[in-house]
């Protein structure tokens, strides 16, 4: 079971594992998220591999997994990050468009709270 590829989430699972999260903790968040079926099944990956670092940071699951791999995604630190590249040249509305593109937020708001920074 251990070894075996587990989705039990719709379209993808994002998980925020905050600085000194225990491994009890991390592994009902991957249960309760349906990263893994069962909590145990990471304690006793985290038992096997009890020299591995554990890290925090926020990850994201889109594909069944083995627990295996999910315990190695986050003792490597694998997390899940935005890449939003800004040209030289760009305007705010470049910018807020870009930031749109990638699904964090609407260009209006952005616009919204740029302005707000620059009355700061």
């Amino acid at each position: 079971m251990i070894g075996v590829p587990y989705k039990g989430f719709d379209k993808e699972a994002f998980l925020d594992v905050p600085p000194g999260t225990s491994t009890t903790g991390i592994a009902r968040m991957l249960q309760q998220a349906g990263v893994v079926r069962w909590d145990w099944q990471f304690l006793l990956v985290r038992a096997v591999s009890s020299k591995a670092k554990l890290q925090a940071g926020e990850y994201r699951f889109a594909e069944p997994a083995s627990v295996w791999t999910v315990f190695n995604r986050i003792a490597r630190g694998d997390v899940f990050f935005y890449e939003l590249r800004i040209p030289e040249g760009s305007n705010q509305f470049d910018i807020a468009n870009s930031v749109e593109e990638l699904g964090l937020m609407n260009a209006k708001d952005f616009l919204a709270c740029a302005q707000q920074i620059r009355h700061w």
